[in-house]
């Protein structure tokens, strides 16, 4: 008889677990793939990309700044809040200034950076931090005396 290229073996010999509808299972003490000679490192990330992040946080943390300080000039100039002392108005705008500025540096910082072709770094970072603390200290400074005067804060 003539070899066609047939064979009388069983299928599951013959063909692969895909072929007949199944899965294949990986095989733990044998791997099918060659490990790589060393872990794989994620690539790093899109310095455009991530300056595009960046530059809308302290976009947002400007907004921020700036809606704080018109809101207190609304409250002082409309006469809905009549401070006691006057300390805190010049404080609390002083401050949201400061942070939107922070917030604007920082922002350069990043275009600096990603037009270089870099990820956005330590100077950005310490203008985001500075940022934030100015616009948390403003806050407390302009909700404090509005609490106490609202009666809120207790007797």
């Amino acid at each position: 008889m003539e070899k066609d290229g047939t064979t009388t073996a069983p299928v599951a010999k013959t063909d692969a677990p895909a072929e007949r509808g199944t899965a294949a299972l990986p095989d733990p003490i044998r791997p099918s793939a060659p490990a790589p000679p060393h872990p794989i490192a994620p690539s790093p990330p899109d310095p455009v990309a991530l300056a595009q992040l960046w530059a809308d946080q302290f976009q947002h943390l400007t907004t921020i700044s700036l809606a704080g300080a018109g809101g207190m000039l609304i409250l002082v100039e409309t006469g809905g809040y009549v401070p006691s002392t006057m300390w805190w108005p010049p404080f609390t705008f002083t401050c949201f200034a400061i942070a939107a500025v922070l917030a604007l540096m920082g922002q350069m910082q990043v275009i600096d950076a990603a037009s270089r072709g870099e990820a956005p770094g330590r100077a950005a970072r310490l203008y985001r931090h500075a940022a934030v603390f100015a616009i948390a200290l403003a806050g407390g400074a302009l909700l404090g005396p509005v609490w106490d005067s609202a009666g809120i804060g207790g007797p």
